[in-house]
């Protein structure tokens, strides 16, 4: 204890008691002045200081301020005169723990009054430090007494309900806390719902038994779970479908070669010649349906491939008449535009496909659509996507293309369209931009590099062409694992001419090429390989040709993008499935050398 007294006997009589008393030792230190006092409690750690309010160097009230001040951490008990009545009660009210009288009375009783304010002074202290804890922390956080009521709110609370203080405090809070441990609440704020994730425990609260709750606001986490659940299954239904198109597609090429077959035995204009070219036509709108699967249900990177997209615009148009509702008009680009651009088709289609989503559903209650071509700059071709629907608020504006951003009602929209058509055209080496002015809709931009024209790979080659030169047929070998697809590309090939060897699987064909010998009069003039296939791939074929007969011509043939791109050892060509007879024809025509003879 520090004892700060001027008074000789006053301090005799304090001391004497504190050494009498029961109920615990006390060691006592004595000063008789102020600044007696702050010297020797920077000097020292003290339980409690009792003091006099009335010293040679300080009187008053201002005793227990400039005391306080010094040390804020310590109870400090008064000890009033006569005199010093009015200043005694102000110190109470200034955080006093006690004020005695230097009567006897007041005297007997310090012992007590002493460890009654070192306790008081202890919880005091306990409940300021967990009323800062809650104030600053970051969460929502709320104290309620035994009954309900709310004791305190900290900043993070009013603003996840979105009230001030003055109305949080008078009104009830919309629910009640029960025995769990962790629950989750909805919260109206603003007409918006929130939830909060709510964590309950049993604290003291100026000395009474209270309830802390702490509220988390996770309505982004769970909107994030919700989209990365979304992704999952895109995730999925991506892997389901590449495990059918590889099959699926081979299933397209019987039918697509067999009606070319039936067709091919019909006179134009004969029975049967309509129906067996709309097969066909079936075959391969089913062809690029596969291929748009593939492109919206996984992140694979396609081919790109030089085309018009004037040409690939009227292609979508009866795709997307489908899905749009009757009152909704499409205008689409009129005449034959000339311009190239290099891209993967799936992903053009699916950029293209997306954005006639978004202002569909932006038009509920119908309006015009209108996709349009510009082709008059030099170097780049411009292709926008106008709606007359509710247009795009110009807050959102700016953040329509993050990853999850959506404006739709939870459950229908991930957020994910827009990021992915910015990153299908960024990797194309274009852009995209947004335009909507107050009442006119929405208009999306894609601007393309524009690509100089380049005979691709077996162009001009026709139907009608005879692939093989006069004398002995080019020898093909063809590996493919389905019988169907391989009797259909044989019987094709035999046709046009060539002589063909099969094999069933990537291996089978490695062992007729070693035993066909050397290149030259006994060897194959081109090897034409299914890419998926059991016991040695298409891709595995081709990486061991190209460290073995580097200049014997490969064309690989595939439904997917996964198996092809890196790791085929040297440049090769690439035809997907399914293919009509000619393309496979003028792809092997640009590939086969001239002439031979000696076969």
């Amino acid at each position: 204890m520090l004892l700060v007294e001027d008074n000789e006997g006053d301090a005799f009589l304090a001391r004497d008691r504190l050494a009498r008393a029961r109920s615990r030792a006390f060691s006592v230190a004595s000063v008789t002045s102020l600044a007696e006092a702050r010297v020797a409690l920077r000097e020292a750690r003290f339980d409690a200081v009792v003091l006099d309010l009335g010293l040679p160097d300080s009187r008053g009230i201002e005793s227990f301020r400039r005391l306080r001040r010094r040390v804020p951490s310590v109870p400090i008990v008064i000890l009033s005169g006569q005199n010093d009545d009015d200043a005694a009660r102000a110190a109470l009210r200034e955080g006093a723990e006690d004020v005695l009288s230097k009567s006897g009375e007041g005297l007997e009783s310090l012992p007590r009054a002493i460890l009654y304010a070192m306790e008081r002074f202890q919880a005091r202290q306990a409940d300021a430090q967990l009323q800062q804890l809650i104030s600053d922390n970051p969460d929502g956080m709320l104290v309620t007494d035994a009954g309900g009521a709310v004791q305190f709110v900290n900043a993070a609370a009013l603003d996840l309900f979105g009230v001030d203080r003055e109305t949080f405090m008078s009104q009830e809070i919309g629910f009640s806390f029960g025995d769990d441990a962790m629950s989750e609440v909805e919260i109206l704020r603003g007409g918006a719902r929130r939830t909060a994730e709510v964590r309950l425990g049993h604290i003291h609260w100026h000395g009474q038994r209270a309830v802390l709750a702490t509220l988390r606001d996770v309505t982004e986490s769970r909107h994030m779970a919700d989209q990365l659940r979304e992704a999952q299954k895109l995730e999925a239904v991506g892997l389901l479908a590449g495990g059918i198109a590889h099959d699926f597609n081979n299933l397209l090429l019987v039918i697509l070669g067999n009606a070319e077959f039936l067709l091919d035995e019909l006179a134009p204009g004969a029975p049967g010649s309509e129906e067996a070219e709309q097969i066909i036509r079936a075959a391969e709108q089913a062809a690029m349906l596969t291929g748009q699967l593939l492109a919206f249900s996984r992140r694979d990177e396609a081919v790109p491939e030089l085309f018009r997209p004037c040409e690939a615009l009227q292609r979508l148009g009866a795709m997307i008449r489908r899905v749009l509702p009757p009152d909704i008009t499409l205008e689409l680009p009129a005449g034959a535009g000339e311009a190239l651009i290099e891209i993967a088709p799936t992903s053009f289609d699916q950029v293209i496909l997306n954005l006639v989503f978004n202002a569909r559903h932006a038009m509920p209650g119908g309006g015009r659509l209108t996709i349009s071509l510009d082709e008059s700059a030099p170097h780049e071709v411009r292709i926008s996507v106008r709606d007359t629907g509710t247009g795009i608020p110009a807050e959102n504006l700016t953040r329509i293309f993050e990853p999850f951003f959506t404006t739709r009602a939870a459950g229908t929209g991930t957020g994910l369209g827009l990021p992915t058509c910015r990153r299908i055209l960024h990797d194309a080496g274009g852009e995209i931009r947004a335009e909507s002015p107050p009442g006119g809709g929405a208009c999306f931009t894609l601007t393309l590099p524009r690509s100089a024209p380049a005979r691709a790979a077996g162009e001009g080659a026709t139907a009608g062409e005879p692939a093989p030169a006069p004398g002995p047929p080019p020898r093909i070998l063809l590996a493919e694992d389905n019988p169907e697809a391989r009797q259909t590309i044989a019987r094709s090939l035999e046709r046009a001419g060539y002589h063909v060897v099969t094999a069933a699987d990537g291996r089978e064909a490695q062992a007729l090429i070693e035993a066909s010998g050397a290149e030259g009069a006994e060897g194959f003039d081109l090897v034409l390989s299914d890419a998926v296939m059991p016991h040695m791939s298409g891709v595995a074929l081709s990486r061991w040709l190209a460290e073995t007969r580097p200049a014997l011509p490969f064309l690989l043939i595939t439904g997917l993008s996964t198996e092809i791109g890196e790791g085929l050892g040297a440049p090769r060509e690439v035809l997907r499935k399914p293919f009509e007879r000619e393309a496979l024809l003028a792809r092997l025509a640009a590939l086969l050398p001239g002439p031979t003879s000696g076969r």
